[in-house]
């Protein structure tokens, strides 16, 4: 499955009120905004699992832990469970990261200069992960498959990894 929010509810509120639900396995897109605590009891009745680069729950490196705990105190959050779209949060904070670190070293605003720098990044140390030359002239994606997991709502919607099952 394909879908945000707001189409996911409708697959899964109908495939949870059929007799035999197919499991689904869905993109990150239904991990935002309100779509567990909106869809909990169809999800309970429901094989679903989706594909997912971060959690607070999964990441506990030091960046992570900063930016979470920086994110529950800048919006009157309680835990990292009312952190809403977390990968979303993680890789914009790193992007914008990477992106100023790129700045600061080109010393230029220009287009092809921070380009060409995000491309001398060597190492940075973000909330997602410790990244080893995130972009190269060949590589534009900071992520590869090692990066991608599955992973279930856990019972307080908290995003858990799949296990080999």
């Amino acid at each position: 499955m394909i879908a945000n929010p707001l189409e996911g509810a409708v697959i899964v509120q109908n495939m949870a009120n059929t007799s035999k639900p197919l499991p689904i396995v869905s993109h990150w897109g239904i991990t935002g905004g309100d779509f567990f605590s909106e869809n909990s009891k169809a999800i309970q009745k429901l094989d679903l699992s989706f594909f997912q680069t971060f959690s607070f729950f999964k990441n506990k490196n030091r960046v992570s832990q900063k930016l979470a705990q920086s994110y529950i105190q800048s919006y009157d959050k309680k835990d990292v469970i009312d952190i809403k779209a977390a990968s979303g949060v993680a890789h914009a904070y790193d992007s914008v990261n990477i992106l100023a670190l790129a700045l600061e070293q080109t010393g230029s605003a220009e287009h092809k200069a921070i380009c060409r720098e995000v491309q001398n990044i060597k190492v940075y140390d973000g909330a997602v992960k410790k990244y080893i030359y995130p972009f190269t002239s060949e590589q534009h994606d900071a992520l590869d498959v090692e990066d991608f997991y599955m992973a279930r709502y856990g019972s307080r919607g908290e995003i858990i990894e799949v296990e080999n099952e």
